[in-house]
């Protein structure tokens, strides 16, 4: 299912086939693809129905407002395009803003960020990403105030074109905890740090 016109995410005429999982026979899989230059503003939350593999690639933009986006794989899984993972952003831009929270659960429900993509969360925002979090070629912004709701399993990646961008207030830093959790870090990997609280 393409994004086929830029607008509302919870809107069926936006797609060229209706909101992803809600037209594909159940028990199948479906995605969601959002276009290079194709923009998606969540106007409510989305969850997966029980039971459904639901994929999202992004090559646009993503932006979920105050809204959940929910994908939980019902079982091992590979993407329509070959990719194993929940959430692929490939060159594309996903910001989660304050009150917003991304909720991605279940066996092989990963996320990927690459070619040159972003994964935003902004002040207030939610992080659960219960599997792998790779950033192969792309950033990964944690702003100060985000709140990390689940541990990161299998693997936390910072590939070599990678970016890991930290913000603190000074009075606190993101913590990332894992369970069973191997961290990664490639030898040209880049970590930014936004030291707010601290003035010279």
């Amino acid at each position: 299912t393409f994004m086929s016109a830029t607008g509302d995410f919870n809107t069926a005429a936006n797609w060229d086939d209706g909101i992803p999982d809600t037209v594909a026979a159940a028990g199948s899989d479906d995605e969601g693809i959002i276009p290079t230059g194709k923009i998606a503003n969540m106007s409510a939350s989305y969850n997966t129905a029980t039971g459904r593999r639901f994929f999202m690639t992004v090559h646009g933009t993503l932006n979920t407002g105050a809204n959940e986006l929910q994908m939980r794989s019902g079982s091992i899984g590979t993407n329509p395009r070959g990719t194993f993972g929940d959430l692929v952003i490939d060159g594309g831009i996903v910001n989660v803003a304050s009150g917003g929270r991304i909720d991605i659960a279940g066996i092989g429900a990963d996320v990927f960020v690459d070619g040159g993509g972003s994964l935003n969360f902004e002040g207030g925002s939610t992080i659960q990403t219960s599997k792998a979090v790779e950033i192969l070629d792309g950033t990964l912004m944690i702003a100060a105030s985000a709140s990390l709701a689940a541990n990161v399993a299998d693997e936390f990646v910072v590939d070599n074109s990678g970016i890991l961008a930290l913000e603190t207030t000074g009075a606190s830093i993101t913590t990332i905890t894992g369970n069973t959790l191997a961290l990664e870090l490639g030898l040209t990997s880049t970590l930014h740090m936004v030291l707010g609280g601290f003035h010279g």
